[in-house]
């Protein structure tokens, strides 16, 4: 992927790491199949991505963004969601120690971290929960909201992409190492 990047557009400045997959489930029923597919997917895409396009920005000398999706569940434990928080704390590690190793060489490292948002993860993480409680997506979305996001609504495709350009832009030149929620103030759990 990195190789067809490089020789369609020659460089490679800001690099986005989006990735994921998440299945609601107790510790003790997850499955190695499915605790392997969470950390594949997310922390270890996360991992060789960011190690590929790195070396590309070092070698280049011009620096560079990494911008990486962790979530709010990678700042605290929520229960049914083991093997995702896993990989979501794994991606806040990987951020942290990228971050540090790499700004020397003028490459930001950065997680958001979304709470649920309208797409099909965040469907598929508030219908788990739905199921688990025996109530439907929507009785779980209003009680979700209602219970843990002060903002009164969850966050949209719009307000994690307007972290993101920032990110990437020239004013978040200084900011590195960090994990930033966007989730209309969801409590942790």
């Amino acid at each position: 992927m990195v190789r067809q990047t490089l020789d369609k557009f020659g460089k490679i400045d800001i690099l986005v790491n989006n990735a994921g997959f998440v299945k609601v489930v107790p510790i003790l029923e997850t499955d190695e199949v499915t605790w392997d597919k969470h950390l594949d997917i997310m922390a270890k895409g996360t991992f060789l991505c960011s190690k590929a396009v790195a070396a590309h920005m070092i070698q280049r000398g011009e620096g560079g963004r990494i911008i990486n999706f962790s979530s709010a569940a990678g700042k605290t434990g929520w229960p049914l969601l083991g093997a995702y928080t896993a990989a979501k704390f794994a991606i806040i590690g990987l951020t942290y120690v990228m971050g540090r190793e790499w700004g020397p060489f003028n490459i930001t490292v950065n997680a958001v971290c979304p709470g649920p948002v309208k797409t099909d993860i965040g469907d598929a993480f508030l219908d788990g929960y739905a199921k688990a409680s025996g109530i439907t997506l929507e009785e779980q979305t209003t009680q979700f909201i209602n219970t843990y996001v002060p903002i009164g609504r969850l966050s949209t495709q719009k307000d994690i992409a307007s972290l993101c350009v920032f990110l990437a832009s020239p004013a978040a030149g200084t900011i590195t190492c960090q994990a930033i929620n966007v989730s209309g103030g969801q409590e942790q759990h």
